[in-house]
């Protein structure tokens, strides 16, 4: 049976789930993988309980999470989105020239960035040798080939076995790990949320995702329950759109610029905004980027695809403030100004001075999402200044405005209500100035001017020490009870969803939740090749834990950002597209 998997905003992803030919085959296979997930509760520590670090990558403009697979534990850094596919590369092309094979160049950089999985020396893999993986973006020239398996994962703390994972032998697009769920109608394998929710290690279908400031780039997801000292206030929530969407929001307004001297975005009115925490810019109407661009002194630059400003624009005091009904959220310059970099590391430049980009781009760049509808995209600039709470059980996004450069921790596990039960009521609080960019502290929320009728929110972190205390001995309890738990019979787990149906679906957004980053076509008449991100390309060699994996250079490693870095011979100089991302090739180049 082959089955269609919807991207529910995000970049568009046909799945040919499998080659069966019954629906009787395709419940057996959902069988097969109930009884392994059945197996599947053995952790160090649970899920819930356990902060998962991940990071930004600032060449591929994405944020990631390093992944020991297999029983080999081989490391590999995949993409972290709100998709529900998992799957890592296998291979590295023997011939890596992007004049001979366009397809084996994109995935030898994916590869160099990457790393290697090699299940055939993993003694826990199991092949699924009758389902086949495929992915394919609306761009047909950006897919994934390859083949369904189970093996274990070790993630954070925390190790979980017999996780279905899709194995790729041949593909055009960054190894992706999605923390989103299939719809109902269209699952064949329980996607990796739904193993940890089967597995019984978290009650609901739940992440909570920290990304914290952009040069701390230390950023936390949990599984199951939310992080409360990493937010101001309450977290406001949204129910789902008419048609199911869970990060569509209504966008009541905005305005841009300095305190004391912001100017209204008139445009910006009511406006269906999504929420893409894995897609780089923000997009909002055309009739705001002129506004926009004459406050940044930024120039539209082809081979860039976008904005380009002077750097010294990061520390400015340039805000957006984006209004919702019971929240507003503030986004910072440097945290909508980033550093141009090319995907091999090589400085964009303007007027002869390294160059950073304006993450803003016009709804007009970003066609496929305003053809479903949307109105503005509010990517990572704007994700960075919230935490953020994706509930799948309840169909529901949440957000606060985030504290930054938080060390303290207090988290609680939500079950099949939500967030909800722990909505406090909060005085009103007080407005200050935004942070500045030099020494970031924790921004304040600004006071809304009216209750929300449907929105329902979480408790801050800094509740009082005694309620603080008591919350964290029942949880200690619930640990050691869990502890002593015993593995959870086939009988016991929840019935699965139907198998994957075959189901057309419209076009979801090019970059969209999914974030795709894309490899640009290379002028070797440009580049500066001396003007690398130094602080991504300190440290020693690069361990691939991969035999067949050709090694990196002494010193190309990125530390901070945890991403190998494949050194380049010459001058050259990206050249992305128009599109949503930096990172777009151009179309006579595809």
């Amino acid at each position: 049976m082959v089955g269609l998997s919807l991207s529910r905003s995000g970049t568009i992803l046909l799945a040919l789930a499998s080659t069966l030919s019954t629906g009787v085959e395709a419940v057996s296979i959902y069988d097969r993988a109930t009884d392994y997930i059945s197996e599947s509760v053995k952790l160090v520590k649970r899920v819930a309980t356990d902060p998962v670090l991940f990071k930004y990558s600032v060449l591929r403009y994405a944020f990631f999470v390093n992944l020991e697979i297999g029983s080999r534990e081989d490391s590999v850094n995949v993409r972290l989105t709100d998709q529900p596919w998992f799957w890592v590369g296998s291979k590295k092309p023997a011939n890596c020239s992007r004049e001979e094979s366009r397809s084996n160049y994109l995935q030898c950089v994916y590869v160099d960035w990457s790393g290697l999985y090699s299940p055939n020396r993993s003694s826990t893999f199991r092949n699924v040798s009758d389902a086949v993986l495929s992915l394919t973006q609306s761009d047909s020239s950006r897919f994934t080939r390859g083949y369904y398996g189970t093996d274990t994962v070790k993630f954070g703390d925390s190790t979980l076995d017999n996780v279905y994972i899709g194995v790729a032998n041949n593909f055009t697009q960054a190894p992706e790990m999605g923390i989103g769920v299939y719809d109902n109608d269209r699952q064949t394998f329980p996607s990796f949320m739904e193993s940890l929710l089967q597995g019984r290690e978290i009650k609901s279908l739940t992440h909570g995702l920290y990304f914290n400031w952009f040069e701390r780039n230390e950023s936390y997801l949990t599984f199951g329950s939310v992080d409360t000292a990493k937010y101001d206030g309450n977290l406001v929530t949204f129910n789902a759109s008419t048609n199911g969407e869970i990060t569509v929001v209504r966008l009541v307004g905005a305005s841009f610029g300095s305190p004391g001297e912001m100017e209204e975005l008139n445009p910006v009115r009511n406006l269906r905004a999504n929420v893409e925490f894995s897609t780089s810019r923000m997009s909002l109407p055309d009739d705001v980027i002129p506004t926009i661009v004459d406050r940044t002194g930024a120039v539209y630059d082809d081979n860039w695809g976008g904005y380009l400003v002077d750097c010294a624009m990061r520390d400015s005091d340039l805000i957006f403030e984006f209004r919702f009904e019971d929240v507003n959220i503030t986004v910072n310059a440097n945290h909508f100004i980033l550093p141009a970099y090319g995907v091999l590391g090589y400085r964009y430049q303007l007027a002869g001075e390294d160059a950073c980009s304006l993450q803003v781009n016009p709804m007009s760049k970003y066609s496929i999402a305003t053809n479903l509808g949307y109105e503005a995209v509010l990517g990572t600039p704007f994700a960075r200044h919230t935490y953020l709470v994706h509930d799948y059980t309840n169909r529901q996004l949440s957000f606060a405005p985030a504290k930054f450069n938080v060390t303290e921790t207090n988290i609680v596990e939500l079950d099949s209500r939500g967030v909800a039960p722990l909505f406090s009521q909060l005085p009103e609080p007080t407005p200050t100035e935004p942070p500045t960019n030099t020494d970031p502290p924790s921004p304040s929320p600004s006071g809304d001017s009216g209750g929300s009728k449907t929105n329902v929110g979480a408790i801050a972190g800094g509740a009082v020490g005694g309620v603080a205390a008591i919350a964290g001995l029942a949880i200690l309890a619930f640990f050691m009870m869990k502890r002593r738990r015993q593995p959870v019979s086939d009988e016991t787990l929840p019935a699965p969803p139907p198998p994957m149906m075959h189901n057309s679906m419209p076009a979801s957004p090019q970059g969209g939740q999914a974030g795709y980053s894309h490899v640009p076509y290379y002028d070797v008449t440009k580049g500066h090749e001396n003007a690398r991100p130094v602080s991504e390309l300190a440290g020693g060699d690069y361990n691939w834990n991969n035999p067949g994996a050709q090694p990196v250079a002494q010193g190309n490693t990125h530390p901070q950002f945890g991403a190998p870095y494949q050194g380049n011979t010459g001058y050259v100089n990206e050249a992305p597209g128009s599109q949503t991302f930096a990172h777009e090739m151009p179309a006579q180049y595809r």
